[in-house]
């Protein structure tokens, strides 16, 4: 209901609010409901664009570059997970890149479908500016680097093997819902 009072599809609000509940679910709350009023904040400031057309800007048999045009990210990364998938099946690879777009939301998600569907998959993100942050890294005082999250997957006999990654000590979502409930961050996640 709340995406769909900001001009929303149905369908649309119904993948996000999905997106983000099974992101809770799965004990990662920094990419869960956490994010509805960041992503409100995005759509009144424009910087999401509920709606917009996702547009195949390059493709090949086995690649594809999707133009989200400031749609939401899961919208996209959802978009760019089926085709990835789909050329995979068909051509024994399949990588699809997205671009203008913003936070895609848990990366596991994502390679988790992928595995689930037989697949090995990878999932990367620039998370720098001017939408993402800068992080320290490892020994470093000052930030200098994106977070450039990491997920990989994996299919097994029973439930699929899921890793993550970045290069920040712990995610910006992680370092917010422990200011908003009200308890101490360790001194090891920030730097200043």
């Amino acid at each position: 209901q709340v995406f769909t009072a900001c001009e929303t599809t149905p369908e649309d609000a119904q993948t996000l609010a999905d997106h983000l509940v099974r992101a809770n679910l799965k004990g990662l709350d920094s990419h869960g409901v956490l994010r509805v009023p960041q992503y409100v904040g995005n759509i009144k400031e424009k910087e999401i664009v509920p709606g917009a057309d996702i547009i195949t800007a390059k493709e090949t048999a086995t690649t594809a570059l999707l133009d989200l045009n400031w749609n939401f990210g899961q919208i996209g990364a959802r978009t760019a997970t089926e085709m990835a998938i789909d050329k995979a099946m068909t051509q024994g690879l399949g990588s699809v890149a997205l671009h203008r777009t913003q936070h895609v939301g848990c990366l596991t998600l994502y390679t988790e479908a992928v595995a689930k569907a037989g697949l090995v998959g990878l999932a990367a993100c620039s998370g720098a500016s001017p939408s993402g942050h800068w992080v320290a890294p490892s020994g470093g005082r000052e930030g200098r680097i994106g977070t450039n999250p990491i997920s990989m997957g994996a299919p097994t006999s029973g439930r699929p093997i899921l890793f993550d990654a970045a290069t920040s000590t712990v995610s910006e979502g992680k370092v917010r819902l422990t200011r908003d409930t009200g308890k101490k961050l360790p001194e090891t996640w920030l730097v200043d």
